[in-house]
């Protein structure tokens, strides 16, 4: 699994429990826990504020 997720598990989460609550989830998920802003996959560490990943 490239960057830790599934396309097809996705596209079934997306399928079982609507797009608002896999949006959600993945804007949880991504979110950096120090500043709320969206977190890449590509950096070990927020590009805005710079907290690393725990």
């Amino acid at each position: 699994m490239r960057y830790g997720m599934s396309m097809l598990n996705n596209l079934h989460y997306i399928q079982n429990n609507g797009e608002k609550a896999f949006l959600a989830n993945q804007n949880k998920k991504y979110a950096c826990p120090e500043c709320n802003k969206p977190r890449t996959v590509h950096y070990d560490y927020c590009i805005y504020c710079k907290q690393e990943k725990r």
